[in-house]
């Protein structure tokens, strides 16, 4: 259970600290309702986690969190 927050703590950490900082891509149009852009963050050698926003100015909407995991990481 300790090892689960943590892990969910680093993901958290990284939207919040390093989202503006990583160079975003545009959502492929079969994900569009995801948002408009995205950025991945590497977990670990076998999850890649893809966070999915809105910017608005210097501020960001968080619309959808995935990882490769997922049957719509094919289309990224």
């Amino acid at each position: 259970m300790e090892n689960a927050i943590e892990y969910k703590e680093k993901l958290i950490s990284f939207i919040k600290n390093s989202i503006n900082l990583f160079p975003a891509k545009r959502t492929p149009k079969k994900l569009k309702s995801f948002g408009s852009q995205y950025v991945f963050y590497k977990a670990n050698q076998k999850t890649t986690w893809y966070i999915f926003f809105e910017r608005f100015d210097n501020k960001f909407l968080i619309k959808h969190i995935t990882n490769n995991h997922s049957k719509d990481a094919k289309y990224l």
